[in-house]
């Protein structure tokens, strides 16, 4: 059995396909090849300070998780136009991957069913993965 945390993620730009592998892969989709998105982890500020990133990139402050009796809701302050949005959120524990995939012009939050500690991954299709310990 795969350990879901050891998750990479792929994704074709030209129609939109997500895959995740526990291994490594050589993927094709639409005639490219397509690279393994490497997440930046986000953790939060030591003096709880609000981080402004002033190339639009997400931060911390930008990601809300919000424990709602046996639910995770995820927001993520973010612009969904049809140029800059939010393609996924994805939620991962030991054994469990949760992928919500979003459309432009559409709110960026999710919920996912409470299973633990894990990681959640926000992909934006100008400023990549990012991943945040929960």
């Amino acid at each position: 059995m795969a350990n879901m945390k050891r998750t990479k993620f792929y994704f074709c730009g030209k129609c939109g396909n997500i895959i995740a592998s526990t291994n490594n892969v050589i993927l094709n989709c639409c005639g490219q090849k397509l690279t393994e998105l490497k997440a930046k982890e986000l953790k939060n500020n030591k003096n709880g300070e609000k981080s402004v990133d002033k190339d639009g990139n997400l931060t911390r402050n930008d990601i809300k998780v919000e424990y709602i009796e046996d639910d995770i809701f995820v927001s993520v302050d973010h612009p969904m136009t049809k140029s800059h949005f939010i393609i996924f959120i994805a939620y991962v524990i030991g054994d469990k991957l949760m992928i919500n995939k979003l459309y432009p012009e559409q709110n960026a939050f999710t919920r996912f069913k409470r299973c633990g500690h894990g990681t959640i991954y926000v992909l934006c299709n100008k400023h990549g993965l990012v991943s945040i310990k929960i």
